[in-house]
């Protein structure tokens, strides 16, 4: 029959080491987590984010909306142009594990979504389209960067759009004389407010998006 008996753990050292033990201890195992979260937390995330852009409102509106025909883009070229912008922001993603100190509270992830000068997105196949005029001759609208950029100015002076069903370039209408044209306030975006940093800086996505971080590096909590 076994014997009760207490267990005696003896400390050597001061308490100031003891504390420096067992942080460096939860430093380590939180950065080994970090390290084995990342693939799992991109991948994760590069899926959220391209619904988030892709289901966005403005996107919504240049594949289903009138704002695909103010911009003069064919239904295909709609599609296309917002598969591929999104898929370029989600592509986009660097993880980045930084070390963790709990004196200095600091540490854990950096994780970056989108270059600020919207290379990626503005390179995309056809975010620029070229047409012939029978007043300019060939044309060259850079849409996109209209859309992302330009805010709510005034693009197009003396013409404005009729909407038109079976007209233009896009089959929605076209450019009539008189007034001016702009992107609606509603849709327009500017380099700090368009609309991939509102699909990405909601509520909503920075909440799921936590809730991505979050589970996995507790799943690779050791």
């Amino acid at each position: 029959m076994a014997k009760s008996g207490r267990l005696w753990l003896e400390l050597l050292g001061s308490e100031k080491d003891f504390e420096k033990v067992v942080e460096s201890f939860v430093e380590e195992a939180f950065s080994v987590a970090v390290d084995n979260s990342i693939l799992l937390i991109k991948r994760d995330l590069k899926g959220l984010i391209y619904s988030s852009i892709y289901s966005c409102p403005e996107l919504e509106e240049l594949k289903g909306g009138i704002l695909r025909g103010e911009l003069g883009l064919t239904s295909r070229n709609a599609a296309k142009a917002a598969e591929d912008i999104a898929e370029a922001v989600s592509e986009s993603i660097v993880i980045e594990n930084k070390k963790a100190s709990l004196k200095e509270k600091s540490g854990g992830l950096n994780i970056y979504v989108q270059p600020s000068n919207f290379v990626n997105v503005l390179g995309i196949s056809n975010s620029i389209i070229q047409y012939r005029s029978k007043t300019k001759g060939r044309v060259t609208l850079e849409w996109l960067n209209w859309l992302l950029k330009e805010g709510d100015k005034i693009i197009v002076g003396n013409f404005g759009f009729e909407k038109i069903t079976g007209r233009g370039r896009s089959s929605l209408g076209s450019m009539k004389k008189g007034g001016s044209w702009r992107i609606s306030p509603q849709h327009a975006g500017t380099e700090d407010d368009n609309f991939i940093t509102r699909a990405l800086g909601n509520k909503a996505s920075q909440t799921n998006m936590a809730n991505i971080i979050q589970k996995a590096i507790e799943k690779n909590w050791k």
